[in-house]
């Protein structure tokens, strides 16, 4: 599959997200309105750190993870579309499939899901943990929302059952070593 290919299979799946996809008990005014309250959050108080002054601005101010468009409204976010070009480039590349039914993921710092829906729309279930309580809360209320939950949970902590979770920022199957992917690690950046 070329890139471009894959880039539309993967922004069609993430079309799954407008408000035309919302739960039928979710009116399109009150979910805005829902969204609008994480964008104004500020509280301190939800991170639990005691001084405000010397925690990191992700964690005062609610800054949107990835760019979203609802349908009915747009939301641009700190990291773009990262996730649309990174997840294309990997099925391009081979390395994920675009089915994942059947498949777990462990999303690592889910920011406000961007990443974590496109899997579950993807058809994986997805454990995403996020250290910042509101972007965390802001991922289970999508996931709610579009009626994923099932698919996807996001903690502010360890999930249950966990006791430590390590990273080492690389997004790779744990079917295939690391070895077996030198030849893919090398391909050209993603583009805009």
């Amino acid at each position: 599959m070329d890139y471009a290919n894959a880039r539309t299979a993967v922004q069609a799946l993430m079309a799954r997200y407008t408000t035309s996809h919302l739960r039928s008990d979710i009116e399109v005014a009150d979910f805005r309105s829902r969204i609008n309250e994480y964008l104004r959050l500020t509280d301190h108080a939800m991170e639990k750190y005691v001084d405000p002054a010397r925690q990191r601005d992700l964690s005062v101010h609610f800054h949107w993870g990835h760019n979203h468009d609802f349908g009915t409204f747009r939301l641009r976010g700190r990291m773009g579309d990262r996730h649309i070009r990174l997840i294309s480039r990997y099925a391009q590349m081979g390395a994920i499939p675009l089915d994942l039914a059947g498949a777990s993921v462990f999303d690592i710092g889910c920011w406000t899901g961007g990443t974590s829906l496109l899997f579950a729309a993807m058809g994986a279930s997805v454990y995403a943990i996020e250290e910042v309580r509101k972007y965390a809360e802001c991922a289970s209320y999508l996931a709610y929302a579009f009626g994923v939950e099932d698919r996807l949970r996001a903690y502010p902590d360890n999930p249950p059952g966990w006791h430590l979770i390590a990273c080492n920022q690389c997004l790779l199957p744990t079917h295939r070593t690391v070895s077996s992917y030198s030849d893919k690690l090398e391909a050209p950046p993603v583009p805009p």
